[in-house]
């Protein structure tokens, strides 16, 4: 994503974000494959043979869909009190290389026959295929790359009731462990839902757009990176993955807010359950590119993995690179402010036009990043920028606000800030505003209400209560002037009594 402040013109649509064509042909589609007859013979195989062998097993293995529930269904998910959004990036095509497929493999010790062969599969619901399936395959991987790469110490589990808040759980489904610490998980969702219309929304809507069950997926698939993310302190995300098997694949990564970054599917799945669910091709493809973003997800918490895969298969390593720097380049700072803004005319920019402009801002990174309960405030203060954008969770919550600056527009630049722009930011509406300074650490004083008194009666004269007066929401400039802010709770008051006080630190 660019970043650059971009302001567009009103007669110009926002678009769903625009897709690449299908990637290229992978490699192991001209793959020549070995026949496979003894799964416990010592005797070597490639990693493409064992590819193609799990491809045609998991097909021949699955049950004959039953008459009665031969239909797609929706995905499971459910409602959560906090909202997550995201920011898009463009997925790398992920595969196995030629060179990875061609390397060779002892498989005797990998436990095919108990895992894959003598497995029974009868059933098209979440919890069988990511036990029996999607669990296995990513721990064959892990065991494959081991054997080639000498990875120590990795474990995968499924269904793991994680503690992260007192008395609140969080379900993972594949969980990755390394060293006996959790890393990463993969959230799976019914092979019924292949292509299903929520599957699809989340794959290419922004949140405002998208259907109900996707939204929910959404904040589910947050909640779950912003968890995974603090068992990593100290890396700058952690990738984890939505997915649909064999129809979807979807890169995530967290940096520990609630905002993460998205990548493109890397699946290209037509059709639906059943017919794409019991496709060989779409397995092979599936299990193939689930191995390579299995092989980044190591590499990203195993140093010593990393190096080896680097030194022996570059070229796979330079894919997993790119994922990295989509993941990291869409978290940034600089990449938050690519936002679509309408110019708003007020008494402090009469210059202004109702039309929008093309202002062709170029927004260095931002100096500050403060995160609420819904909100994003990117703090711009450096190199004569001097701005705000606030970025908000909730549509209802960006109204409230906006309709607050306009029935106080008088007011601006006179103890509270200027409203410069409206529009949209990583698919959230969004507020940028002028930049008045940093909040109080202590008080306000007795001295400082007095200041800002003339500002509050002015509200109150307009039969507006700000209704949140605290330190948090005062900010002082250089040379000591007080600007008020955050008046996502004002309104005209209609509460008997309200005297709009100012609030105590303790009552927060």
């Amino acid at each position: 994503m660019s970043n650059a402040l971009r302001v567009v013109s009103d007669s110009i649509p926002e678009h769903d974000p625009v897709f690449p064509p299908p990637h290229k042909r992978p490699p192991i589609h001209d793959f020549a494959p070995n026949d496979i007859p003894d799964i416990s013979s010592s005797h070597p195989v490639r990693i493409g043979d064992l590819l193609h062998w799990l491809a045609n097993t998991i097909v021949s293995r699955l049950p004959d869909p039953k008459p009665e529930k031969n239909n797609p269904t929706t995905p499971s998910s459910h409602h959560h009190a906090r909202p997550y959004s995201f920011v898009e990036f463009q997925s790398p095509p992920l595969h196995l290389t030629p060179e990875l497929l061609a390397a060779p493999i002892t498989i005797h010790t990998l436990d095919l026959s108990r895992q894959f062969q003598d497995r029974l599969i009868d059933g098209y619901d979440e919890g069988r295929f990511t036990t029996r399936i999607v669990a296995p395959l990513v721990g064959t991987m892990v065991a494959i790359f081991s054997a080639v790469a000498g990875f120590a110490r990795w474990q995968i589990e499924t269904g793991t009731l994680e503690e992260y808040e007192p008395g609140k759980t969080l379900e993972l489904d594949v969980v990755l462990y390394h060293k006996g610490g959790l890393v990463t998980a993969v959230e799976m969702k019914t092979p019924r839902s292949c292509n299903d219309p929520n599957i699809k929304s989340f794959r290419s809507d922004k949140p405002s757009n998208m259907h109900k069950k996707a939204k929910e997926i959404c904040d589910h698939v947050g909640k779950q990176g912003k968890y995974l993310k603090s068992f990593s302190p100290m890396k700058p995300f952690v990738l984890h993955a939505l997915s649909v098997a064999p129809g979807h694949l979807i890169p995530l990564a967290s940096n520990g807010s609630r905002r993460f970054a998205k990548g493109s599917d890397v699946m290209d799945v037509s059709g639906n359950f059943p017919d794409a669910v019991r496709d060989v091709r779409n397995w092979l493809d599936y299990i193939d590119r689930l191995a390579a973003f299995t092989l980044a997800m190591v590499c990203h918490h195993d140093e010593d993995a990393a190096k080896e895969i680097g030194s022996r298969f570059p070229e796979q390593q330079k894919q997993i690179d790119e994922l990295y720097a989509a993941a990291d380049g869409a978290l940034s700072p600089a990449a938050a402010t690519g936002s679509e803004t309408a110019v708003v005319p007020s008494d402090q920019q009469p210059q202004a036009d109702a039309i929008w402009l093309s202002l062709g801002l170029e927004l260095p990174e931002a100096s500050s990043v403060y995160e609420s309960h819904e909100n994003i405030v990117y703090v711009h203060s450096r190199w004569g920028i001097r701005l705000v954008i606030k970025v908000f969770g909730e549509e209802s919550s960006y109204a409230k606000e906006l309709l607050s600056y306009q029935r106080l527009e008088k007011l601006q630049g006179k103890g509270i800030p200027v409203l410069y722009a409206t529009g949209t930011m990583n698919a959230r509406p969004c507020l940028v505003l002028s930049y008045e300074g940093e909040r109080l650490r202590e008080g306000p004083t007795e001295e400082q209400k007095a200041t800002l008194y003339p500002v509050v009666k002015a509200m109150h004269d307009l039969d507006i209560h700000h209704h949140d007066l605290h330190r948090r929401n005062v900010v002082q400039n250089t040379s000591g002037k007080l600007t008020l802010i955050d008046f996502g709770l004002s309104e005209p008051c209609t509460r008997d009594g309200c005297e709009d006080e100012w609030q105590a630190d303790e009552w927060y």
